[in-house]
């Protein structure tokens, strides 16, 4: 139990989670928590193009991809998350 929080897959996966997470909460403030599952184009409304939006078009995704990251970083064998890992850098 005490390895669970020292391990380094285990460290990674918790640095991922909280980037993951706070990428989430960075893109709903600069989206002014305006969300909605069901988009509808307004008159007034404004392409979001500062903050996070600035340079990722989707972080909801971003934040999904780190988040599925820090979980196989955990649960599969260290080679598997080796070429995860490798296949995520080269088709960014």
């Amino acid at each position: 139990a005490e390895e669970l929080f020292t391990h380094p897959r285990s460290i990674t996966a918790i640095l991922l989670i909280m980037l993951g997470l706070g990428v989430v909460v960075k893109a709903f403030i600069d989206m002014k928590w305006n969300i909605n599952i069901f988009p509808e184009v307004r008159e007034s409304q404004n392409l979001i193009t500062e903050g996070v939006y600035h340079y990722i078009r989707h972080p909801m995704y971003l934040s999904l991809v780190l988040m599925s990251l820090a979980t196989v970083s955990v649960t599969i064998y260290t080679w598997v998350y080796f070429w995860f890992l490798l296949i995520v850098l080269l088709l960014r």
